[in-house]
């Protein structure tokens, strides 16, 4: 056997990780530094990356909204801004006439 065959198998066989927790077997803790560790990372990256998938796929169910009727509410000017003398109605009629291009009265 070769010596690259061996290295292999000594570093399938010996995991720094274990894959289930995802914690380190060593007893310093270290996570770091051989092949077990890369292998344990890129399948939680796998696992992550399908998540982002999924949400991408995810659709949006439509809701179909009721359309409501707004009414309009008139403004109601306020009194105060009114600074018009009043006028009597015999007045506005012959204004309104004279703007239509009717006859004027006589004396206005």
């Amino acid at each position: 056997m070769s010596r690259r065959r061996r290295r292999r198998r000594r570093r399938r066989s010996v995991m720094a990780v274990d894959l289930t927790t995802g914690l380190s077997r060593r007893p310093g803790g270290a996570t770091h530094g051989t092949a077990a560790t890369e292998i344990a990372g890129r399948r939680r990256r796998r696992r992550r990356r399908r998540r982002r998938r999924r949400r991408r796929r995810r659709r949006r169910r439509r809701r179909r909204r009721r359309r409501r009727r707004r009414r309009r509410r008139r403004r109601r000017r306020s009194r105060t801004r009114r600074r018009r003398t009043r006028r009597s109605r015999t007045m506005r009629r012959a204004r309104r006439r004279t703007r239509r291009g009717r006859r004027r009265r006589a004396g206005d």
